[in-house]
């Protein structure tokens, strides 16, 4: 990963039920949130994957492929803090 322009990449490798010490902004990627999208409101969605939903339009008849909800593969969670 790396966050900004020029900044090194830094390679991480997690396994299930291990415990890691890595920077906020990695932690909070994880749980899919960066302050910097602001368009996005912070929701990037990182680490997830889209359900869809399919549906009819009722007035057109054609068919409408929308993104009912996202679900997590993964996240973090911290052990000495709680994150907002």
């Amino acid at each position: 990963m790396k966050k900004y322009p020029g900044q090194e990449r830094v390679d991480y490798k997690f396994r299930d039920g291990g415990e890691y010490t890595v920077p906020l902004w990695v932690a909070r990627w994880l749980n899919g949130y960066d302050a910097c999208a602001v368009e996005l409101k912070g929701k990037i969605n990182s680490c997830a994957y889209p359900i869809h939903e399919n549906a009819i339009d009722r007035v057109t008849g054609k068919p409408l492929i929308q993104v009912n909800e996202y679900r997590r593969r993964m996240g973090f969670e911290s052990n000495e803090f709680t994150m907002v």
